[in-house]
């Protein structure tokens, strides 16, 4: 343990992001690409039957990742953080898609004779889109809130507890996570 600036702290502790305050292109550049790319790839699993054609072999969110890179952290990002969270969060998305499709539209394929069965099926899908967006939404609403009340240099230091802030501590994460 460490103490740096009143400050103490584990050198054997690794934070995936960086709290730095810099440009950092190359780290961002990394992220957007790779995150543009997933929309490719998440859509190329639901609409070519990718999805479909692998759970048959073995048995969505970056545009608004991307205007936030983009837009709204201060903190610098290296291109191991931009190469690593990037396809942390394509492993994961991958694998909620083939969840999604192993479970909904395969039952869909299986269940052609019952069309009440298959439009349950589907809207159960619809409102998982609409929540996805709604959680978009306040996540995003919520970042560029917090950055435009830090970039005030009044408040610097100070955390944020306006706007949506103001309905729960961590409303960016609940909404990321809905």
């Amino acid at each position: 343990m460490t103490v740096h600036r009143g400050i103490r702290t584990n050198p054997q502790l690794r934070d995936n992001v960086s709290r730095t305050k810099a440009s950092s292109p190359v780290g961002k550049l990394i992220f957007v690409g790779l995150r543009a790319a997933d929309v490719l790839w998440q859509s190329n699993l639901l609409c070519r039957g990718w999805g479909i054609q692998l759970i048959e072999k073995v048995g969505g969110s970056s545009l608004k990742q991307i205007v936030h890179i983009a837009c709204v952290p201060e903190q610098a990002m290296d291109a191991s953080s931009g190469l690593t969270i990037a396809l942390f969060i394509t492993i994961f998305n991958t694998i909620n898609t083939l969840l999604s499709l192993g479970v909904d539209f395969t039952s869909c394929v299986y269940l052609q004779f019952d069309k009440l069965a298959c439009n349950s099926i589907l809207s159960n899908y619809n409102c998982r889109i609409d929540c996805l967006y709604c959680g978009l939404l306040v996540e995003a609403t919520s970042e560029f809130q917090r950055k435009w009340f830090k970039q005030d240099p009044e408040n610097r230091g100070k955390p944020y507890g306006g706007g949506l802030f103001s309905l729960a501590t961590n409303i960016n994460y609940g909404a990321y996570t809905t």
